[in-house]
């Protein structure tokens, strides 16, 4: 009779089971037939309020996609020194960019204003106002050969305005740099390269509104590229710093011009330390590099490091 007693109970209870499961199933099927008509009327609600044909942007339907705005597309150049003497007219200029051309040159870095505030070009403004005798290159001849020869022509211009700390030089000064930068803008350059900043957390709003006034002289095909100084990407601040200018220049630059080694170090060796340490800044901002005017092995080891950490976009700049 125990035996029975038990073969009954445990049949009740398989029974219980059972119909706890066709519930669980049912109920289940319920709730992913309710989900499922949601599911639906969500996407169709979706697909409603997507644009039709008739209501897409023109670029869109001509094929032409917006230009990718990521800090990836940053343009990468190679470019070595191209220095402003011997080019006296516009003979000498042909001769130098069929040169140029023969030699498969695709960039090249002009020094137009140094670090010091020497002008190496023929200045309408300089001579205006500061009373600078209108020698050296004429750019109104030498750029647009060099863009007939699809040569990427970058500026090197160095400011000087924050080198003082007299207010009425520094506001003198930067007025005449903003014309300066004007100035050139309105040549066939591709980009104007600014050096000499002193970007700090102080610094930071004075420069940035410096930049934005640049920025708004210059022609919306002419690049703006700044450089930082090397050091800035190993303080704590650097990538707040170096991400604001980075909102305001279409290229930013790491100047290594200033650099210097240990004992046990060649400059080309620091350099490869940087590139090393600053890899997710380059990753990120496509940084470019300034080379200093060093000798054919330097600069062979300054390249091969630059390769070695995957970087293709330099420049050499006086």
């Amino acid at each position: 009779m125990r035996e029975n007693y038990i073969n009954v109970g445990r049949i009740k209870q398989a029974r219980r089971q059972a119909r706890h499961r066709v519930i669980f199933i049912i109920v289940s099927a319920i709730v992913i037939f309710a989900l499922s008509i949601l599911l639906g009327q969500y996407l169709r609600a979706q697909v409603d309020a997507m644009p039709q044909r008739g209501d897409l942007p023109e670029a869109l339907l001509s094929g032409q996609l917006p230009a990718d705005t990521s800090d990836a597309s940053k343009i990468s150049i190679m470019a070595s020194d191209l220095p402003l003497i011997d080019l006296p007219d516009a003979n000498a200029i042909a001769e130098l960019v069929e040169e140029l051309t023969l030699g498969s040159r695709e960039a090249v870095s002009l020094c137009l204003r140094d670090d010091g505030g020497n002008i190496h070009y023929r200045s309408s403004v300089a001579q205006n106002l500061v009373g600078q005798t209108a020698d050296g290159t004429d750019l109104s001849i030498l750029l647009p050969a060099l863009h007939n020869a699809n040569i990427y022509t970058s500026a090197v211009f160095g400011v000087t305005a924050f080198a003082t700390a007299d207010p009425v030089d520094r506001e003198l000064l930067r007025a005449y740099e903003l014309s300066l930068a004007a100035e050139i803008g309105t040549f066939a350059i591709d980009e104007i390269l600014l050096t000499g900043l002193p970007i700090t957390v102080d610094t930071l709003d004075e420069i940035t509104a410096f930049l934005e006034e640049i920025d708004a002289l210059l022609p919306e095909n002419v690049q703006l590229a700044v450089s930082i100084p090397a050091e800035l990407t190993q303080q704590p601040a650097g990538a707040v710093l170096i991400k604001q200018i980075s909102l305001i220049a279409d290229t930013v630059a790491l100047d290594l011009r200033t650099l210097t080694a240990e004992d046990s170090q060649s400059i080309a060796d620091a350099a490869s330390t940087i590139f090393s340490e600053a890899s997710l800044y380059f990753s990120k901002y496509n940084m470019r590099v300034l080379i200093p005017h060093v000798d054919n092995e330097t600069f062979s080891a300054f390249r091969q490091s630059m390769e070695l950490n995957g970087i293709h976009n330099w420049q050499v700049a006086r």
